[in-house]
């Protein structure tokens, strides 16, 4: 599949996708590659949900049917869940009118407490807006962990984490159990997002003696991060639950971190089509912008050429139309730190790109930046195969010719296959690269921005 500009693969938190799919207001007709609407379907029994109770941790499937009202054949390509706590699946096979798709999903009890109300987005061939099933279920109370067990620190709060930068930090699984008593076996540990990694390095704790926990976290996204570690004391009825938070942000952190032109501010009825973005260097370190967007900065304070602790930068796409405006949006600052900022840029269209298919495997991440590289330097990093079929790398290209690609060490992954990104830039490339990488797989081509740094 060769995607049209704002079609590349976009890896989005699945929460923003279904924040984004409720808001988006419908593309003008005229400007539309798909129709702007789900596919024709009925949802049987209904597109509403009810799993009735579930206690913490508890899962409980269901099932519906996707019956084509329309009079062609339609193709379920996959389904996402608004939360990590729902899964689900769809027939892929091509299913005639009259005829129904099966979906099937599951919801855990792994979120707050109460009722709660979430989303499955069924995707379909040729239509960039899903099909959305309510799922609705009441959480009972969590009980608390075993009163042997006294977790140090009870929350893991990491501060500031630069993305993409592996943070490790350990955590005390201490048993407060009399002398004399048996002592804890930790059995398991789990993770509710791939971003966190946790390792027993302890299994038994005696009492007064505690169990080690190592966690790294590497944060891919921009902005709040809030998962959960769940360790599974040997036969206790519940599980220790241990909170994990941290702020995302490069060196220089971008508040707001991404240009909201879907939907307009709470309290506003108008889209605003301008605005700021502030930077603030997070490590003390002074810095100067030198540009936005791919032009001179505009500052709404101070000077871009005096280094300062903050900066607050002007965006304007009063006379852009949407089809011309690219998913991100750069800032480039000498900070050795963060020395290209992207800012993600959300408009019906880019929306639209977001949500519709994108084959049948995914390239993540969606874009690659890298800093700083001199010319003829060499960058290597992971990238992700999700849902490749094979490991055969049958074509890598990138658009610009001042830089070369290749995939090596492909292996499988608990998603599909990972492998080792390696550019190379050539001796007479400098400045900012804004390109594409293109990676053919199982027959099919995915792509990735590029930004890269040259000097």
């Amino acid at each position: 599949m060769r995607p049209t500009r704002h079609g590349l693969s976009l890896f989005a938190p699945t929460l923003l996708i279904g924040a984004l799919v409720a808001a988006a207001p419908a593309r003008p007709a005229a400007a539309q590659d798909a129709p702007a609407s789900p596919p024709p379907v009925r949802v049987e029994p209904g597109d509403h949900v009810d799993l009735g109770t579930l206690d913490h941790l508890e899962t409980k499937p269901a099932e519906v049917r996707l019956v084509n009202t329309g009079d062609k054949p339609l193709r379920f390509s996959r389904a996402m869940g608004s939360c990590s706590c729902i899964k689900g699946t769809v027939t892929t096979e091509p299913v005639a009118p009259g005829e129904a798709a099966t979906v099937k999903l599951t919801m855990q009890g792994i979120i707050t407490k109460g009722v709660q109300h979430k989303e499955l987005y069924v995707f379909a061939d040729g239509y960039p807006v899903p099909v959305k099933i309510a799922v609705e279920a009441r959480i009972n109370e969590e009980t608390p962990p075993p009163a042997a067990v006294a977790v140090e620190p009870a929350q893991v709060d990491l501060g500031w984490i630069a993305p993409e930068t592996p943070t490790e930090t350990i955590v005390r699984l201490v048993n407060r159990g009399e002398p004399g008593e048996t002592p804890v076996q930790f059995a398991r540990v789990s993770v509710t997002c791939s971003c966190v990694k946790a390792e027993l390095l302890d299994t038994l704790a005696g009492p007064g003696q505690a169990a080690r926990l190592k966690l790294t976290v590497t944060a891919k996204d921009i902005g709040p991060l809030s998962q959960k570690v769940v360790v599974w004391p040997m036969g206790a009825a519940r599980p220790i639950e241990i909170p994990v938070k941290a702020d995302v942000s490069h060196a220089v952190k971008a508040d707001p971190f991404f240009i909201n032109l879907v939907a307009p501010p709470a309290g506003q009825t108008e889209i605003p089509r301008s605005g700021s973005i502030t930077l603030e260097s997070r490590d003390g370190r002074p810095f100067r912008v030198l540009s936005a967007g791919g032009t001179a900065p505009t500052l709404a304070t101070g000077d871009a050429d005096e280094p300062a602790l903050k900066h607050t930068v002007l965006w304007d796409f009063t006379e852009t139309p949407d089809d011309d405006i690219e998913p991100w949006w750069l800032i480039v600052t000498d900070h050795p730190g963060a020395r290209v900022l992207d800012i993600r840029v959300l408009t019906p269209l880019i929306v639209q790109s977001m949500v519709q298919n994108q084959g049948p495997w995914t390239l993540g991440p969606d874009r690659i930046v890298v800093g700083s590289l001199a010319p003829g330097g060499v960058y290597e990093r992971e990238i992700l195969l999700h849902q490749v079929r094979n490991k055969n790398v049958q074509g890598v290209s990138v658009d610009s010719p001042l830089l070369s690609a290749e995939i090596t060490g492909v292996k499988r992954s608990s998603n599909g296959y990972t492998g080792t990104l390696r550019l190379t830039a050539s001796g007479e490339a400098r400045g900012l690269i804004r390109t594409v990488l293109r990676v053919t797989m199982d027959g099919v081509e995915q792509t990735s921005y590029l930004f890269v740094r040259i000097d």
